[in-house]
């Protein structure tokens, strides 16, 4: 309800191997020209519905990362949930000055195990493959609590214990048992190409196309590509070279296993009303 005082939630991650350690900071932002004593916090996570939205204002966009970890003795969130919301409160008392940026823990940090592999969408991204990192959201794989919306960064940890922004990406409110899909950016040594073969008119109110998704792998290990394709109409694949998941009217999925120095090409024949 202020328009100066407001928080954000921003994700900082430490890839190690197959395991990422992840800290979820809650970032307090006091724009404000009032400085609170002893302040008792609770931070409502959640979409709000709120009428005449245009004579509002978000209390502004605040950043802050500390790459420290933060004591025990640290001020620490209890998550509960707050009719459809969810609501995280510190158990102690703090300050927060007149214009200033506090971070803190919103959740003690975790490992959680992850799952790396590669999307490979030619119609959107050209020739790029994207880097992506998916882990679930349990009790056993993950923090076991929903998380918040907010901002993420993650690193990799080198041998010499200097870190490598692999990517900052957007990551969607995420209730316990969902997977996270992490998005990173672009893998160097794998590249696309996607073809469309031919084009032909089968009746007055059907056509056929066929395609092929060439994606090369100048890796030393083999890699999981999945290949994204987007088809409109009335749509049937009639033939494939891969076997294919229909996620929704528009999207089809397949999969390729691509051993190290290699290539793999994909050919679909799709009939469409």
């Amino acid at each position: 309800m202020t328009n100066k005082l407001g928080w954000k939630t921003h994700y900082v991650g430490f890839l190690n191997d197959n395991e990422l350690e992840l800290y979820p900071f809650a970032i307090i932002d006091n724009k404000t020209r009032v400085s609170f004593a002893d302040a008792k916090i609770k931070l409502i996570s959640g979409e709000i519905n709120r009428a005449d939205t245009r004579q509002r204002r978000a209390g502004g966009r605040a950043f802050a990362m500390s790459l420290e970890k933060q004591s025990a003795q640290a001020p620490q969130f209890e998550e509960k949930s707050v009719f459809e919301y969810y609501s995280y409160t510190l158990d102690k008392k703090v300050n927060v000055p007149i214009r200033s940026i506090q971070e803190m823990l919103l959740i003690p940090e975790k490992k959680v195990k992850i799952r790396k592999y590669y999307v490979y969408d030619g119609s959107r991204s050209g020739e790029k493959v994207i880097t992506y990192f998916n882990y679930k959201n349990s009790k056993s794989g993950g923090f076991g609590v929903p998380l918040p919306s907010g901002t993420a960064s993650i690193f990799q940890v080198e041998k010499d214990d200097f870190l490598v922004l692999l990517g900052e990406f957007t990551m969607n409110a995420t209730p316990v048992g969902k997977e996270v899909d992490i998005q990173t950016g672009v893998a160097f040594d794998l590249t696309g190409k996607r073809i469309q073969k031919e084009i032909k008119r089968i009746s007055r109110t059907q056509r056929e196309e066929i395609y092929e998704i060439t994606v090369k792998n100048a890796k030393k290990t083999p890699v999981e590509v999945k290949i994204i394709e987007h088809l409109y109409g009335d749509w049937n694949i009639s033939q494939s070279s891969h076997t294919y998941n229909k996620k929704d009217s528009h999207t089809v999925e397949f999969q390729l296993n691509i051993a190290p120095s290699s290539e793999s090409v994909l050919l679909y024949t799709v009939r469409i009303k």
